[in-house]
């Protein structure tokens, strides 16, 4: 899912052409990549290992007792929140 995704938004990029304009019944209109910069980066790098670390959290209770798995489920919205 993640590869679809990301090969459609670097096929958009390429082509230069957004298709959200679609789902107002418009023809798609041209956009330019977007420019990031490496404070960009810096700014998402807490986000990426907060998510990464939920996201390990998650499969190593899967390893677990099935309790233990719900329990770590049932923290993740803690975490997206904070």
């Amino acid at each position: 899912q993640l590869g679809v995704c990301a090969l459609s938004a670097i096929l958009m990029w390429m082509v230069r052409i957004t298709p959200a304009s679609l789902f107002g019944l418009q023809a798609p209109t041209k956009q330019s990549p977007p420019k990031t910069t490496s404070s960009d980066l810096v700014k998402t790098m807490p986000v990426g290992f907060c998510s990464a670390g939920a996201h390990a959290c998650t499969v190593f209770s899967l390893g677990g007792d099935p309790l233990f798995c719900q329990i770590v489920k049932s923290g993740e919205p803690v975490l997206s929140a904070i």
